[in-house]
């Protein structure tokens, strides 16, 4: 599956649908009415739910909808049933005493509350694909909040996806995301050093304290060297995700110097960036082709 998600051109599907503008806006130009055919025509052009995502993105919200709905309906049939059999039944006195075997709790609660579980977890599945597939964060709590089991759809839960890309679209979202994130990794921005092609930041990132033996392995809360490579892969090969070389150095610092040589000089040669060193005082250094990159790197991505 995740072969055949790459197949697919975010950047092509947005043109095509400006192509489907110009060509109304050309087709207007030649009339003896230009301004108001234009009007009326843009007018027509209806952007709807299921032309604003790629086919595959389609095909999976569909698909993962009859799922629900099909769930959804038999768990909506027990609930019914038993309440009805409850309702009936919870007044019913035999020799003074009530007797019934259905309980509120352990059988109509239970179910109410599959139906609340299956209701997120579709919620969640959506978000979680587009998110995944887009590398852009979407809050999925958001929308369960404002919908219920009984209204929800896929088109809703795709609405409220680009609404929280705030009118920019995917690749632009994702790219928003990761400056703002490498923004945050250095507070205090004299640590960010540029001399020539080589930039030093100081106390980037933080060891494992917990640590025995005196072994230097990155924390699993630092957070700070992930933003930092996500920021270099976008930098250097205009990727939103980390580069696998330098995913390959990231989890070579989590496993910590008792296995590897994690103070030695990286080669990386990619694009624009030469090497990459970390040391046990918890700066890091990169090493550009140049000072004009090591200077737009700083200023887009870290000032």
């Amino acid at each position: 599956m995740e072969d055949q998600l790459m197949l697919f051109d975010i950047d092509s599907f947005a043109t095509s649908q400006k192509t489907v503008v110009e060509e109304v806006i050309n087709e207007v130009v030649v009339t003896t009415n230009p301004l108001g055919n234009l009007m009326e025509r843009l007018n027509a052009v209806e952007i709807t739910t299921d032309n604003r995502i790629s086919e595959i993105e389609l095909d999976y919200c569909k698909k993962i909808e009859a799922v629900y709905l099909d769930s959804k309906q038999v768990l909506e049939d027990v609930l019914s049933s038993l309440t009805t059999v409850f309702d009936r039944q919870k007044n019913v006195k035999i020799n003074g005493k009530d007797l019934y075997y259905l309980s509120e709790f352990e059988d109509i609660y239970y179910v109410e509350k599959r139906l609340t579980y299956i209701y997120g977890r579709f919620v969640s599945d959506i978000t979680c694909f587009f998110a995944q597939r887009h590398n852009v964060t979407i809050s999925s709590d958001d929308i369960k909040k404002k919908y219920s089991y009984e209204t929800i759809t896929y088109s809703l839960i795709v609405d409220e996806i680009f609404e929280q890309l705030g009118g920019l679209n995917f690749k632009e979202k994702a790219i928003e995301e990761i400056k703002t994130n490498s923004r945050k990794i250095v507070y205090q921005k004299d640590k960010i050093i540029v001399n020539r092609n080589k930039m030093s930041i100081d106390d980037l990132i933080w060891w494992n304290s917990y640590a025995y033996d005196g072994r230097k392995e990155l924390d699993y809360s630092d957070s700070n060297l992930r933003s930092l490579f996500i920021a270099l892969s976008h930098f250097i090969d205009d990727r939103e995700k980390m580069l696998w070389q330098l995913k390959n150095i990231y989890a070579a610092l989590r496993k910590g110097d008792k296995q590897y040589d994690i103070f030695s000089k990286y080669e990386i040669n990619i694009g624009c960036l030469v090497s990459f060193k970390v040391f046990k005082n918890r700066k890091v250094e990169l090493v550009f082709s140049d000072n004009t990159s090591a200077e737009t790197f700083k200023n887009e991505y870290l000032l």
